[in-house]
This record gives structure tokens, sequence and C-alpha cells, in this order.
């Protein structure tokens, strides 16, 4: 129902935000570190491995989808005013 849309939308949103920040910071970093490196060895490149960031953003996403399906479920089986009772 919408409970559980709910929940696999907000974590939906968590995934993609945490996997594209860690995608930029990581990619940031890889350059500064090749380029303080690049003083000592000048053949170094710095080639982005597109396929393994996509391989894994989609392993990410995936398991962040599949760890929040069954609590969804679950939630979406309680009744609102149940869940409220013991606030």
């Amino acid at each position: 129902g919408m409970v559980q849309l709910s929940f696999l939308l907000e974590s939906s949103f968590v995934a993609l935000l945490g996997i594209a920040l860690g995608i930029a910071l990581g990619a940031g970093l890889s350059v500064q570190i090749i380029d303080q490196m690049s003083d000592y060895f000048e053949s170094m490149t710095y080639q982005v491995p597109w396929v393994n960031i996509v391989a894994v953003a989609i392993i990410a996403y995936g398991a962040s989808l599949l760890t929040t399906y069954l609590p969804a479920r679950q939630a979406s089986k309680i009744y609102p005013a149940e869940a409220l009772r013991f606030e």
C-alpha cells in the first residue's frame, strides 16, 4: 500500500543520494591522489572505471531496496492508530 511505497521511495532517495555523493567524492579524492603521486610517477594517469562504478552503484541500490522491502511490508500491515497508541 501507500505505507510500503513511502518506505521504498524514501529508501530510494537516500540510496541514490548516497551513491551520487560517494561517486563524486571518490572521484574527486582519486584525482587529488593521482595528481599528488604524478609528481613522483610521471607515467601515472587517471582513468575512470565506469563499468565498475555502474556495477557497484546498481548493487548498492538493489541492496538498499532489498533491505527496506521486508520492514516496509511489515509496517504496511500495521494500522496507523495501533502504531501511534503507545506514543
